[in-house]
C-alpha cells in the first residue's frame, strides 16, 4: 500500500481524520464498495480518531487488544480496523478479501463475514504459513505477498475476457484521390488526345 499517508502515520504513531478517510477510500477500491461507510467515518471527530489511534499503537497491547480500541471508531469494522494496525504491527495482517479467501479456502468473497472471529482464523492461517515459510517473514507482509499474487492471477485470468469484449474497429475504405487507384497505387493520368479538327490548324502552303 503505497500512499503518503502510511509514512505520516508511522512518524506520528497516530491517524487524522483526513488520513482515515484515505485509508477508507483505498480500502474501498481494492475490496468490496459499502456506500454508508465515509458518511459513517466522516461522523468521528478529528480528536476521537487520534486518541483511537493512539490507544490502539500501544506496543504493549495484543493484536486483539489493539483491535478493539481502533474499532470503537464508528465505520471502522476488523477489515479498515487491521489496514490501520498493520501500518505499526508487522503480526497484524491486513483483513483483505484475497487473503481471506485464499487462506480460509473460501470460494469467492461472497462467502465472506467480515466478523473479529473470522479475522481471527485469518490470522491464524498466515501465522501458519509464515511458519512453514522457507524464509523468515511476518504475517503482515505474508498477506500483502499472497494479495499481490492473487490479485496477479485475476488479472491475468480476465485480460484475454477483457479483450474479447473491446468493440472491433473496421478500417474504412479510402476515397481514391484523382490519379490514384482505389488500391493505393498511384498511377499517371490518362492523357486525352486532342480533337481531331484541333490536331492541325495550319493550312499546307503551296509550293511554287
Amino acid at each position: 500500500m503505497d500512499l503518503p499517508v502510511v509514512q505520516s502515520i508511522r512518524e506520528s504513531r497516530a491517524v487524522t481524520l483526513d488520513g482515515l478517510k484515505d485509508l477508507l477510500q483505498w480500502k474501498m477500491q481494492h475490496g468490496q464498495r459499502r456506500p454508508t461507510l465515509p458518511a459513517l467515518v466522516a461522523r468521528n471527530s478529528d480528536g476521537a480518531v487520534a486518541a483511537a489511534s493512539k490507544a490502539a499503537f500501544n506496543p504493549a497491547l495484543t493484536l486483539d487488544e489493539a483491535l478493539k480500541e481502533i474499532t470503537v471508531l464508528r465505520g471502522v469494522g476488523p477489515a479498515l480496523g487491521s489496514l490501520i494496525l498493520g501500518i505499526v504491527r508487522d503480526d497484524a495482517p491486513f483483513y483483505s478479501d484475497e487473503a481471506a479467501v485464499k487462506v480460509l479456502g473460501l470460494k469467492s468473497r461472497k462467502d465472506l463475514k467480515y466478523t473479529l472471529k473470522e479475522y481471527k482464523a485469518v490470522v491464524t492461517a498466515i501465522e501458519k504459513i509464515c511458519q512453514e515459510a522457507e524464509e523468515e517473514i511476518s504475517p503482515r507482509d505474508m498477506q500483502w505477498k499472497i494479495w499481490r499474487e492473487v490479485r496477479g492471477e485475476s488479472e491475468a485470468h480476465t485480460s484475454p475476457k477483457e479483450d474479447a469484449a473491446k468493440p472491433k474497429t473496421t478500417s474504412k475504405k479510402r476515397k481514391a484521390k484523382v490519379g490514384e487507384s482505389e488500391s493505393g497505387d498511384s498511377r499517371p493520368e490518362p492523357v486525352a488526345e486532342p480533337d481531331a479538327k484541333r490536331r492541325s490548324t495550319r493550312k499546307p502552303r503551296s509550293s511554287k
